[in-house]
């Protein structure tokens, strides 16, 4: 007796719901900013229905715009190393704990991801303001005689995008750490080997692929911002986000927006594929 077809792979349906949802709101998206971006392109008009590759050829001799990308490419640098550096004490911290100490550590973790991004924006405004919380411990400890602005900079950014990117960094690195197999340690332990030598040669090499994963999800953060960079940097410091924004906001220039769309998807795409590459390799060194 022949098995009908349906019945054979019946549960391809339990797909169908994802299918639908990545369809209309990720494919269909994406495909229309593909053909957005061969449309032309006319300031303060949106765009005009044709097709050109003018808006690809501008973007490789917009000066400007490969500023932007460089100075977001920038950014990322010292938002991943201190983020991982911040996430790993933490996650460490959190999966050598247990019973209530643990659970409120991973409740403090949490905590600030139900936070709206404008709300965390707003808060790092008033403590940098001239007369925020720093500015106010530091002149009355007498370090400094009058108050002095401290936020609109490119440190005043960074601080504001590793708050957004340290709960899940934090909670990515501590799965991989409570997977670590403890007799490992304890075997090195027996084998005369003090805590720092077992934390580089054993926990460190195992923890890779946690700090491969957190490292590409803060750099993707990072290239992709928008709100952090526009409430707490100034003008040198716009991101390529920021200049997206401007473009199909501002400009009213949709196509050349699409592009650079385009252009940051390629780009973080790129990453995600290297860092998966990546941690496939760490996790099969490390079981060696």
């Amino acid at each position: 007796m022949k098995v009908n077809v349906f019945q054979k792979h019946r549960y391809l349906v339990l797909y169908l719901p994802a299918l639908i949802l990545f369809s209309v709101f990720f494919l269909t998206p994406f495909v229309l900013m593909i053909r957005m971006s061969f449309f032309i392109g006319k300031p303060l008009h949106c765009y005009i229905e044709g097709f050109t590759i003018e808006n690809y050829l501008r973007f490789l001799r917009d000066f400007y715009v490969h500023t932007r990308l460089m100075f977001t490419l920038q950014l990322s640098a010292p938002v991943i190393f201190l983020t991982l550096v911040l996430a790993y004490i933490m996650a460490y911290a959190i999966s050598r704990s247990s019973g209530i100490k643990r659970l409120i550590l991973i409740c403090v973790t949490i905590f600030p991801i139900w936070i709206n991004l404008v709300v965390i924006a707003f808060s790092w405004q008033v403590i940098f303001a001239r007369y925020g919380l720093i500015n106010f411990f530091l002149t009355n400890l007498g370090i400094i005689d009058e108050p002095t602005p401290l936020g609109y900079n490119f440190l005043s950014v960074v601080i504001g995008l590793v708050h957004v990117c340290l709960p899940y960094t934090i909670l990515t690195l501590l799965s991989v750490l409570d997977n670590i197999d403890p007799t490992l340690e304890e075997a090195a332990k027996d084998l005369g080997a003090t805590k720092f030598k077992i934390f580089v040669e054993v926990t460190l090499p195992m923890s890779m692929p946690g700090i491969i994963t957190g490292a590409a999800f803060c750099f993707v953060w990072t290239m992709s911002s928008f709100v952090i960079p526009s409430f707490l940097g100034s003008p040198l410091q716009k991101t390529i986000g920021i200049e997206i924004a401007n473009q199909v906001l501002t400009a009213l220039n949709w196509p050349y927006g699409s592009v650079l769309s385009i252009v940051l998807l390629c780009i973080t795409s790129s990453t995600l594929l290297i860092s998966n590459i990546l941690r496939e390799r760490t996790a099969r060194w490390a079981k060696q």
